[in-house]
């Protein structure tokens, strides 16, 4: 489709340019040849000559040496030859380029066929064995967009996909159509409750609605109150958006909750404050120093606080195990050792996700104080210090979340021996979560 739209435009664009060129053409030769040839009295042979060597145009004297003025007859039959070559010679070279675009665009994978694949219902839309398909995947769930989606739209995108599970879809529906429709409807809807989530808490809400306690955490010069009013504010935001992003397939107590709400409020908030403590009795270094050094303390706070939060939530994991599944989607058993596996790299994702949003803005603004205009206008540190803290949180979010595919693999040799002996399968995949 985007090959002939392309080819379309190039024989329409060719054909207008090649028009207005040959009826300049035509134009300018009948004027020269009614200048020179309308004269009564004819110049001198030579003279004439070098005027035409001048003014008269290149094909018309490619081999005509006599310095005749030539016949309308003679002038129509060379303005044909001319308006051919250039038409076969400007058509081909476009058809070329046109050709070489569309290898170009197929390569890339930008056909249509390739940016909406055809549409499977609950499955994503990008590849999940690779990185690049994992993080387009998860930019389309944090899309901010999603959360100014109308009640009408978004009954229209629920009785789309409704449609399609029931095999009466209107005729006409694309896969883009489908595809936007799936991904409004994860956006909003709780794929296990079936109800709206509260907008402040969907993961396309978390980075509009955590930016301004990215920035509160990293504001400088911060009293003891304030790092304990920014670290118990995050952890709260935290555990709002965990429980309400929860799998309520297996109903967890409200009680774990809160347990492992506690547990991080209490370890950011105490680490904040150890650090900011001991750097403050610090003698080793010089104010100037000492405020650097302050603006980093939020991420080891937050780091130890998300790895405090996993561990308390899913510790039950560790004892019960976790379902592992075969090829056919089949679960084989539950096992522990892909419940450490898959807890060990959610520690490790909630440990590099701070990382880029509390250490690279520090570094940033560092820079940008310095500029003369900073200096100049200081009420532009605070608005600038949150596009700062925005971008790079729109940026390590998706990325952070798609080191490991939520769906992880693991070899069925290494897990327990009774669910090594119970499938023929070499590989077994088990959820990992977020």
């Amino acid at each position: 489709m985007v090959m002939w739209t392309q080819l379309r435009l190039v024989l329409k664009s060719s054909g207008r340019e090649i028009s207005r060129n040959h009826s300049r053409l035509v134009t300018t030769d009948l004027m020269q040849h009614e200048m020179y040839g309308g004269q009564r009295e004819r110049p001198v042979r030579h003279s004439l000559h070098a005027r035409l060597e001048k003014s008269w145009p290149l094909w018309l004297r490619s081999g005509d040496n006599s310095g005749e003025t030539p016949s309308p007859m003679k002038l129509c039959g060379s303005s044909l030859h001319y308006f051919r070559t250039r038409v076969d010679s400007s058509l081909k070279a476009r058809l070329r380029s046109l050709a070489v675009t569309y290898r170009l665009l197929s390569a890339a994978g930008m056909t249509e066929a390739a940016v909406y694949p055809a549409f499977q219902l609950g499955q994503p839309r990008y590849d999940q064995s690779s990185f690049l398909g994992r993080f387009r995947h998860f930019v389309d769930i944090i899309d901010p967009r999603t959360l100014f989606v109308s009640e009408a739209r978004l009954k229209q995108c629920v009785a789309l996909l409704d449609d399609f599970k029931h095999g009466t879809l209107p005729p006409g529906t694309t896969d883009q159509q489908l595809w936007e429709a799936q991904k409004v409807r994860q956006a909003v809807i709780h794929p296990d409750t079936g109800q709206k989530i509260f907008m402040p808490f969907r993961m396309s809400g978390y980075v509009p609605f955590g930016t301004p306690i990215v920035v509160g955490l990293l504001l400088p010069n911060q009293t003891l109150a304030s790092t304990v009013f920014w670290q118990w504010l995050n952890q709260s935001h935290n555990a709002c958006v965990n429980y309400a992003n929860r799998n309520a397939t297996k109903p967890t107590p409200t009680s774990r909750f809160i347990q492992g709400y506690l547990g991080a409020v209490t370890s950011a908030v105490s680490i904040a404050v150890g650090l900011n403590v001991l750097i403050e009795k610090s003698r080793k270094f010089n104010p100037a120093t000492r405020l650097i050094i302050q603006r980093f303390i939020p991420f080891p706070a937050v780091a130890s606080a998300n790895v405090c939060n996993v561990a308390l939530m899913r510790h039950n994991e560790l004892s019960e195990g976790i379902d592992v599944l075969d090829s056919n989607g089949n679960v084989v058993g539950s096992s522990r050792i892909a419940a450490k596996h898959a807890l060990m790299e959610t520690a490790f994702t909630r440990v590099v996700l701070p990382l880029p949003i509390f250490v690279l803005p520090p570094i940033i603004m560092a820079f940008l104080e310095k500029l003369p205009l900073m200096q100049a206008h200081r009420r532009l540190m605070l608005p600038v210090h949150s596009l700062v803290c925005l971008a790079v949180f729109g940026l390590s979010l998706p990325l952070a979340i798609s080191l490991f595919p939520q769906m992880s693999q693991i070899k069925a040799a290494h897990l327990e021996p009774e669910i090594a002996m119970a499938t023929d399968c070499k590989v077994l995949t088990y959820n990992k979560g977020l």
